[in-house]
């Protein structure tokens, strides 16, 4: 600090986590106000001018762009209220995205060390976490939404006996039905509760497919569930994670679904 209660353009920029230039801008804005230096003409900051730069600084890292601020530098009280108001509605709703941002990465860093488990473990009995497939319709938009919000809910459906043909679609559409007016309601190939009641029952591993391309359910996956006593009548596999496993590859988590041998 220099001359009592000023501070030079460098000190309070410095303090309020910005450019020199940017806070000439905000002067040049009229913004911000400086008082100059008996020697040299510098600009120098009072602690009242270092609260209104606080003030603007505040509003910009919230988004608020500085030709707003300027323009609103003869508001009514009832006026700051409003932007109050705003800006606090912008932030809650970038809170909610960060939200949803927050646990869609949750979810993919538990599929992907679930991905690392199967792959170690080999195919093991386990209850299918998905509760429906519906088959993929590309006329859906609701469907398209659906998985490019989640992309682990695109699955297929595979026959033991036709491993050559998929179905494509998505695991747990959201309530099962579109939004109104975007077309049918999906049709639901599998319902796991409904295969339970038929006594099918599960076993779990992994499948592979080149980048984008076509899920191969490995013959050595189906041959080790027969191993246990079971016959593989479908396998239903989700997207879990896209890494280099000996080459770029896409990994699938698969239910192979079974009835047990006589």
């Amino acid at each position: 600090m220099v001359q009592g209660a000023l501070c030079s353009i460098k000190e309070a920029a410095a303090l309020l986590g910005v450019t020199p230039p940017t806070l000439r801008y905000w002067e040049d804005e009229g913004l911000i106000t400086s008082s100059r230096s008996k020697t040299g003409n510098y600009r120098m900051y009072s602690i009242h001018d270092l609260f209104a730069a606080s003030y603007v600084s505040f509003f910009r890292n919230m988004g608020v762009p500085v030709k707003i601020l300027s323009a609103n530098q003869d508001d009514s009280l009832d006026d700051i209220v409003a932007m109050l108001d705003a800006t606090q509605e912008a932030v809650d709703a970038q809170l909610r995205r960060l939200e949803r941002v927050r646990d869609r990465l949750r979810t993919q860093a538990l599929l992907a060390r679930h991905a690392s488990d199967l792959l170690g473990q080999g195919v093991r009995r386990a209850d299918p976490s998905a509760k429906r497939f519906a088959a993929y319709d590309p006329a859906s938009v609701a469907q398209r939404r659906a998985l490019l919000r989640d992309s682990q809910r695109y699955a297929v459906l595979i026959s033991a006996e036709r491993p050559d043909t998929m179905v494509e679609g998505c695991i747990d559409f959201p309530g099962d039905a579109p939004a109104v007016g975007e077309g049918e309601a999906p049709d639901i190939l599998w319902d796991r509760k409904e295969e339970a009641r038929a006594g099918v029952t599960y076993y779990e591993g992994v499948a592979f497919s080149e980048k984008g391309g076509f899920v191969f359910v490995d013959a050595s996956r189906l041959s080790e569930v027969r191993a246990c006593g079971a016959e593989p009548l479908y396998a239903l596999a989700h997207f879990l994670v896209s890494a280099n496993f000996d080459g770029r590859k896409d990994c699938y988590r698969v239910w192979v679904a079974c009835r047990v041998a006589d």
